[in-house]
């Protein structure tokens, strides 16, 4: 899901807000949900979770990648550790329905490399 900034305007006369590519951590950082929450039009099931890092966490760090929908974290999880730059959870699924909010929450261990971190997920609408 793209992270967009709330109170950014795109320019004058414009509603839609503005994207920060080189400055991707603001508020979201923070741990203010309400400014990256997505609000599906569609009820269906995420599934086929998967996070990529930029770099690996470092020998003993980690780096856990959670599903949240609704303000709640779902079963759908997965943790890259040591030298990996990847992990996937293909087990679990959350559903949501229309009018719900879903965001990802992405937390390192106290030493972990600073990476950036590209959750990807599959939604099934059947």
């Amino acid at each position: 899901m793209t992270v967009r900034h709330a109170g950014q305007p795109d320019g004058p006369g414009r509603g839609q807000r503005q994207r920060h590519p080189r400055k991707p951590c603001q508020r979201h950082c923070r741990g203010d949900e309400s400014t990256v929450n997505k609000y599906v039009a569609i009820s269906g099931t995420f599934k086929n979770f998967g996070c990529v890092a930029a770099t690996a966490p470092g020998s003993g760090q980690s780096v856990t990648c959670t599903l949240r929908v609704n303000g709640s974290s779902a079963s759908v999880t997965c943790t890259i550790s040591n030298s990996a730059t990847s992990c996937t959870d293909v087990t679990h699924t959350a559903t949501i329905s229309a009018g719900q909010a879903g965001d990802y929450q992405i937390v390192t261990s106290n030493g972990a490399s600073a990476t950036r971190v590209f959750p990807y997920i599959e939604f099934d609408n059947p």
